[in-house]
């Protein structure tokens, strides 16, 4: 009975082992996908500049989110359509660690 996996941690436990001296595991989900959710139509990443809508352009990614008109609707949307993309996993070890992800 419970909840299984996904609800319950995080997928990168599935990426720590076999065990090593774990510094930090984290797991995002897309930048575009959220990007997209509020608005934004094109980007460049690095650095971070929104190319377009005109409106939206020279804003950062915390205004963009932030700026966002958040409803109960639109935040359950928006957990469905993170839910419903891609994540990206990163992990790192202290010290001598060797390994591919």
């Amino acid at each position: 009975g419970g909840l299984g996996t996904p609800e319950e941690m995080c997928m990168d436990f599935l990426f720590y082992y076999p065990k090593f001296n774990l510094a930090n595991c984290d797991s995002r989900p897309s930048v575009s996908r959220t990007l997209s959710f509020v608005g934004v139509e094109d980007y460049k990443s690095d650095p971070f500049q929104v190319l377009a809508p005109p409106s939206l352009v020279n804003k950062t990614y915390e205004e963009l989110v932030e700026g966002f008109q958040w409803t109960a609707e639109r935040a359950e949307q928006f957990s469905s359509y993170l839910m419903d993309g891609n994540f990206s996993t990163f992990c790192f070890g202290h010290g001598n660690f060797t390994g591919d992800f």
